[in-house]
Order: structure tokens, then sequence, then C-alpha cells
């Protein structure tokens, strides 16, 4: 598995002027943290999402047992439900705890901040401008919004927005709700503000689709290989999503599990109505079968898939499905990737066919159709 992954959200992130934690309850209530823990545990758990949003930067928490006890409120009983209160929580680089999900919030929250500054300072300028008056630097703004809209998405319509906003306007405005602050004049009279661009936003929204990206190969492979017909849908895709999100495993990790436990279902040791997307990638499950595959060397007697005697060919259509093809000698990869290229040269041009997947036990590697033309 790969090392500490980097602090989830940047060290200069400070959202402890939101007054409101934007919590999902219909995420939390469906959540294995909260259907599988005790009343203790379950309460824990909630104290430890609450406190760390008011950490700089959101969404962490100290790796410390004498801190956690107390953020917790859980005092003496930390011992007994802190396995369960930490499920999901990754430990990074810097020493600190990240909750993967609140991260994604926090950041989102950071960049409508950011964006919402940076058009207050834009109009304050005008305005400024027009009065002959020196433009100032807006300072932090005053937060106050609603869990329900933060939950919903809700942008507000000019009322409700914190006490006292809103009112005498005479007109229905949109705000911010994670502001606290009514839009600029320019806003209001329906231009768009300067746009900012947040670079930690943008690189956990590359990460997400990323990880998306490489279930749904992982869900086609499973298919190819052990003969099921999952369907590439959020269902299924989350709980492998999720363990390269929060566990820091890699595509190759996931389909690592796919062949242990198929070799595992041939030889009769693993029951074939549990090779499925619930099992295989289960938070639990995953650590115990990838704890297999590592413990053994390709090949050993036991519980660690058979060395490889063949490279297994797949193609990657446009649609991005998964579909094996045929089995070869082992060579490199690329020799492989061309002798399957030229094997299916009709198919390849009729222009479905987006790459050639060569996997020789744990290892494989993508092939673009033009590549394999030069």
């Amino acid at each position: 598995m790969s090392q500490a992954p980097a602090p989830l959200v940047p060290a200069e992130v400070d959202l402890r002027d939101f007054a409101f934690l934007p919590l999902e309850g219909r995420r939390l209530l469906t959540s294995e943290t909260w259907i599988l823990g005790t009343n203790e545990e379950r309460c824990a758990a909630l104290c430890l999402l609450i406190e760390s949003w008011y950490q700089v930067p959101p969404a962490s928490l100290p790796d410390n047992d004498k801190m956690l006890r107390y953020l917790s409120q859980a005092g003496a009983r930390w011992p007994k439900v802190k396995a369960h209160a930490l499920r999901g929580w990754v430990k990074a680089s810097d020493g600190k705890l990240y909750h993967p999900v609140l991260a994604e919030k926090a950041l989102d929250a950071w960049e409508r901040k950011t964006v919402q500054r940076k058009r207050t300072a834009a109009a304050r300028a005008a305005r400024h401008k027009g009065a002959g008056a020196p433009a100032t630097t807006p300072t932090s703004p005053t937060v106050t919004i609603s869990v329900t809209e933060t939950v919903t998405g809700s942008k507000g319509q000019g009322q409700g927005q914190g006490q006292g906003q809103g009112q005498g306007q005479g007109q229905s405005t949109t705000s911010n709700p994670l502001s606290g602050e009514q839009p600029p004049d320019d806003a209001r009279a329906g231009k768009s503000g300067p746009k900012a661009t947040s670079k930690p936003a943008q690189q956990a929204k590359a990460n997400r689709q990323q990880a998306r990206a490489a279930a749904e190969r992982a869900i086609e492979y499973l298919n190819a290989k052990a003969g099921t017909k999952f369907r590439v849908v959020e269902a299924n895709l989350k709980l492998p999503a999720a363990r390269i999100l929060q566990d820091g495993a890699l595509e190759a990790d996931l389909l690592a599990v796919v062949d242990l436990k198929v070799a595992e279902s041939e030889r009769g040791e693993f029951e074939r109505k549990y090779l499925r997307p619930l099992t295989l990638w289960n938070a639990e499950k995953f650590a115990q079968y990838s704890g297999q595959v590592n413990a053994q060397p390709p090949g050993a007697k036991g519980n660690g898939p058979p060395a490889p005697t063949k490279a297994e060919a797949y193609f990657e259509l446009q649609d991005g499905k998964l579909v094996a093809m045929a089995e070869y000698p082992i060579g490199p990869h690329l020799e492989v990737a061309r002798t399957c290229a030229r094997d299916y040269a009709t198919r390849i041009a009729r222009g479905t066919v987006r790459n050639i997947m060569i996997r020789i036990g744990p290892e494989q590697r993508r092939f673009t159709v033009q590549e394999l033309e030069q």
C-alpha cells in the first residue's frame, strides 16, 4: 500500500468563523459508522466530526489520544470506542487525521468563501473609485448559515439568511449561504463578479474523478474475470472509489483482490456469491484481503494467487467498458499488446476500442491504439 497521503486540506484553510457544520443527515445515517456502531461509538464519532470542522485546517484532528478523548467527549471510555469512532479517518503526512468526506466540504466552503471575498472586494473598490476614496480589503466575513441550506445546496432567495438579513431590501436577491454576506451590487444586478479558482478544490475534484474511473475499470475487470454482470452504477462504484480516496489504495490493489478471490473460488476456498463489490471492497474485508495478497509471494500454497502463466489482454472500449479478449504467452507488455492489436485489427478499425490493457499477474499496462500503430 502507498505511504501516508498529503494533507487533504491545505494548512492555510481556516473556517472557524463558519458557525454551522455542513452535515448531510441521510448520508450519515446510512453510513457504516452509524449503522454498525453502538450509541457510545456513534456519539464519539459525531463529536469528532463536529469538532474537526473548527480545527485548522478544518476536517482534521490531532493524532493524540488525550486530545481525542476530550474532543470525542468519551472520557475514560475512549479506548473502547476509539477504533469505531475513527472509521474513515486517514492519517496524512503532516501527522494529523483527516476525514475525506468532510475535507471535500471544507474545500468547497473555502472556495466559495474566497469567491465571495473577491466579489465583495471588487464591489467595494468600484464604489470607492466612484467616490474618490481609497478601497479597503475586506476582513473575514461573519458567518451565519443554515444546515438545511448547506445539505440541500440551496443558495437562498434573499430571505432567512441570518437574523435581519434581506429585510427592507424591496427585492429578492441571492446571497452566499457560506459567507453570510449579501452579494455586491453587481451581483444583485445580475452581473457575474470575478471568478476565483481554488487549486485544492480542483485537485480534490480531479482525485474524485480519477477514483471513479478506476472504480469503473475495477467493476469491468471483476465482470470479465469472474463472469459476473455488475452494472457500473453508484451503488457498485462507491466502495472501490472509497478505498482509493479514503485508504490510499491503488487501482492495482483493487484488481489484485479480485484475482485473489477468483483464484480461491476456483479452488473451492471462497464462495462465488461473494465475488461482488459489496464484499470485495468493503473497508474491513478489503483490508483483510489486501493483507492476504501481500502476505505471500505469488504461487505460494494457501491464500496467495497463483503465479501468472499467461498474459491477459483486454479492450477498453470508447464507453469505458472493459472486455476480456484473449490470453497470450508471457512477454513484454508492449509486445503482447501489439500481438493482440494484430489479431483483432478488424475490430480495432471500427473505432470502438480506446485502449488495450495487458495484465500479467498484478502488473498491468494500458496502450492507446495510436501507440501500437507506431
